[in-house]
């Protein structure tokens, strides 16, 4: 059985809030990725010591830091360098935290030209590999939309062409609406290409305007995931990882796309709190359903 958490900042920047929510629900872990108001990266020692202080309190684990890393271009040295920098920082915070994932990706996706790129993105992977292997971390490449990996093909085809056991990938299901350029339908196609490498998993919804092409979050069962058939997937598979809420819709108005590409912040988080816990009762009636 798969073990159920939340991202924090989906619910508030406030941990101990979002902490309460998720003991509130029986959830088990809690993943971070901005709190108060902070990248994972940028808490101080004190905060980080809270964090752990209040997920010990609520008898939760943090199970992945939820970082940034390698959501900058690939043509930008300068911007590489500092997120070698983001990704040791992340590494510190997740040895403090009790944390064996580090979420990440593959630069900022500028064309289709991704075979092309290969050989010169995978050289950027060998130094933060390197530094994995010595902290005893994975990083799980997130399946996103705005970058090279921008779904599950792509995603299982640079972790190939890494070849290296601390690169793996987080599954979002939800992210392949998105993916419009790059069409894949989230399950059964893009879960059964990742499944074999996935050792993280995301959960939000979405539906795309068949007129318009616009793509816009709605809550979990109320899009086109196919969250059914997902979660009996990950049931009958034996699906063992965690399967975290990524909320990404609000009851009011909704997140811009740079929200949903640069998630984080009070403006980001504002209204999350209501909007997950319509999320988790969904979630939680379907598992009812399919159990």
């Amino acid at each position: 059985m798969f073990k159920k958490g939340v991202i924090t900042d989906e619910i508030s920047q406030d941990l101990e809030y979002a902490a309460k929510m998720a003991a509130e629900f029986g959830l088990s872990g809690l993943e971070l990725r901005s709190v108060w108001n902070k990248g994972v990266h940028e808490l101080s020692e004190e905060e980080i010591a809270e964090a752990k202080r209040i997920a010990k309190a609520y008898n939760l684990e943090i199970p992945a830091i939820s970082s940034p890393f390698f959501k900058c271009e690939l043509t930008k040295p300068e911007e590489i360098q500092q997120h070698y920098e983001i990704l040791a920082k992340a590494i510190a915070a997740a040895e403090e935290l009790g944390a064996k994932i580090i979420r990440g990706f593959a630069f900022w996706r500028r064309g289709s030209n991704f075979d092309e790129l290969l050989p010169q993105i995978t050289k950027q992977f060998q130094r933060p590999i390197a530094m994995l292997k010595e902290a005893g971390m994975a990083l799980a490449l997130e399946n996103e939309p705005s970058t090279y990996n921008c779904n599950a093909a792509r995603t299982v085809q640079l972790i190939q062409a890494l070849d290296s056991p601390q690169v793996r990938a987080v599954w979002d299901a939800g992210n392949d609406i998105y993916s419009l350029d790059e069409p894949e339908q989230p399950y059964p196609e893009g879960y059964n290409i990742i499944k074999d490498y996935m050792i993280h998993m995301h959960m939000k919804d979405a539906v795309q305007d068949p007129k318009t092409g616009k793509v816009e979050g709605v809550a979990i069962g109320k899009g086109q995931t196919n969250w059914r058939g997902q979660l009996k997937a990950l049931l009958d598979d034996g699906y063992s990882g965690y399967l975290c809420l990524e909320t990404h819709y609000r009851p009011k108005g909704k997140l811009s796309e740079e929200q949903l590409n640069r998630p984080g912040g009070a403006d980001f988080s504002n209204l999350g709190d209501i909007a997950s816990r319509e999320c988790l009762e969904n979630w939680f009636a379907i598992m009812k359903e399919i159990s």
